[in-house]
């Protein structure tokens, strides 16, 4: 009887073994932005926890990777990086002007990604693979990868829903009430702010159309020689859906298709890591509180003009409340070295978690704005670029935070915002509602990712998921030829009835005539 017992509960348990097959994940995340590959990490990491084979490429290694974590890495040119970085750093709101030294940084990376030794020996030996998860991020070049190896691809949208998403999935941006996510326009924009946002919508669609696919289409051509679909075909009909770094909570509704879906928050590990010693006992020991000021890793705070990082300093300094400053050298040597804590390396995610923390400076980046979100910490934000502003002013209209800008950024000003935030505890009751709010779903942004990428895998692509949007031209999916048509039929009944009408009128006045004759 116990004999039979357990090999049942063997053969059950060898059966279990096999069901649940490992799949072959190919994840592309290029740029040298480390913001950009950590929304990825967490992910990629859970799922070779959970046993899926995983080759990553990117610039970035991680520590103590699981054992079905396998990395390509490659080397970036930082000669356009750099260019972009400068730039950034001392010119705020630069909005779209930022895409020309964007542009140049993206063909740089898909070009050293593809010239790759790692990357061609995975294309040339035909490794298998069941998806690819690849960073939307001016690279439609790296499609080529996936249309080789012939398999589906998943979107990331690292930025959340981000014009490109739109191109991939055939959803429609609305210019009278989606906001260009450079422009840092309102949710609710009047006359003039609408004919900003569709002023700049029509700039993204040239410089995209006429720049970054141009570019784009010359390296797919040069690295995929060999007979095949246009670059543009590829797009539309490879990409299954896309994951999106976003949650209706950040950014408010949108008009996406539903094979786009939302995951903000993805890069958040919820499991709190111990704090190093002398950082806790810093956060620890602050009776007053701690503020925490962290302009992310493309701003350095060293090479900002003088006078406004002396006018940040000098604000910090003024407060009851102890500083932790995220600088890009070892330690900031011109602050108080009791009253601040500084480094080049902080753990964001575990100092926002801590309890002492009441406010968090930022440039506005979504993804530390994310996590304090998560955390209910009170934002001010510096917006220097890219989506950094948008996402402030939602969080300002929010109620969580203020929006400083960088050209405003004067000792009196910043004083102002500081004890404005840190004084008035309606912006924490806001922080701690829009947390609840952003972590009130059936299930965590990683347990949404990791469905959907095995069921993409589970249906062979998931192709059915695909918008027929994707399918048509300018002319078909703006319906500008029926439009032309319903106004040319209703020009030709006005002018028939108006034809008819004088003909009648004419009739009538002869008879008319006639009679007095």
């Amino acid at each position: 009887m116990w004999s039979n017992f357990l090999f049942k509960l063997f053969f059950l348990f060898i059966y279990s073994v096999n069901v649940l097959e490992a799949d072959r994940i190919l994840a592309v995340f290029p740029t040298q932005m480390k913001s950009h590959f950590l929304v990825g990490q967490h992910l990629l990491k859970e799922l070779a926890k959970s046993g899926h084979e995983v080759t990553v490429i990117s610039p970035f290694k991680i520590k103590d990777p699981p054992k079905t974590y396998h990395e390509i890495t490659t080397t970036i040119p930082n000669e356009a990086y750099e260019a972009y970085v400068s730039m950034v750093s001392n010119e705020a709101n630069i909005g779209l002007g930022v895409l020309s030294k964007f542009s140049q940084w993206g063909i740089d990376v898909t070009n050293a990604t593809l010239s790759n030794s790692g990357v061609q020996n995975l294309l040339n030996t035909k490794q298998k693979f069941d998806v690819m998860l690849y960073e939307i991020f001016i690279n439609d070049a790296l499609l080529g990868i996936a249309h080789q190896l012939k398999i589906p691809v998943i979107g990331i949208s690292t930025v959340g829903l981000s014009p490109m998403v739109a191109y991939y999935t055939g959803s429609s941006i609305p210019n009278s009430y989606v906001p260009n996510m450079l422009l840092g326009l309102p949710e609710e924009m009047n006359f003039k702010e609408r004919l900003i946002n569709t002023l700049g919508n029509l700039y993204f669609e040239f410089i995209f159309r006429y720049f970054f696919t141009r570019t784009n289409d010359e390296l797919y051509e040069n690295f995929f020689p060999n007979p095949k679909p246009s670059l543009e075909a590829v797009r539309k009909s490879i990409v299954t859906m896309v994951l999106a770094n976003s949650h209706i909570s950040l950014n408010g509704p949108r008009p996406f298709m539903s094979n786009v879906v939302e995951v903000g928050g993805i890069h958040i590990d919820t499991n709190i890591k111990t704090l190093p010693e002398d950082l806790k006992s810093f956060l620890d020991s602050a009776e007053e509180g701690v503020v925490y000021f962290c302009m992310g890793s493309n701003i350095s705070p060293s090479e900002m003009i003088p006078e406004k990082r002396n006018a940040i300093i000098k604000g910090l300094s003024s407060i009851k409340q102890k500083v932790i400053w995220k600088w890009d050298h070892e330690t900031a040597k011109e602050v108080d070295q009791y009253k601040f804590y500084s480094s080049n390396w902080l753990p964001q995610n575990e100092i926002l978690a801590h309890k002492n923390v009441k406010l968090f400076i930022t440039h506005g980046g979504l993804l530390g704005t994310t996590e304090s979100v998560y955390h209910g910490v009170p934002i001010i934000g510096i917006p220097m670029f890219a989506d950094q502003k948008m996402n402030m002013v939602h969080y300002q209209s929010a109620g969580l935070g203020l929006v400083l800008e960088f050209s405003n950024l004067t000792e009196t000003n910043f004083k102002y915002v500081l004890n404005e935030v840190l004084n008035n505890e309606k912006y924490l009751m806001k922080a701690k509602e829009m947390s609840l709010r952003f972590s009130d779903r059936p299930a965590s942004a990683i347990e949404t990712a990791k469905f959907w990428i095995e069921y993409v895998v589970r249906y062979n692509g998931a192709k059915f998921m695909q918008s027929p949007a994707l399918k048509l031209n300018d002319i078909e999916y703006f319906n500008i030829d029926v439009y032309c048509f319903l106004i040319l039929f209703i020009s030709m009944i006005l002018y028939i009835s108006y034809k008819m009408l004088q003909i009648i009128l004419c009739r009538t006045l002869l008879k008319s005539k006639s009679k007095v004759d």
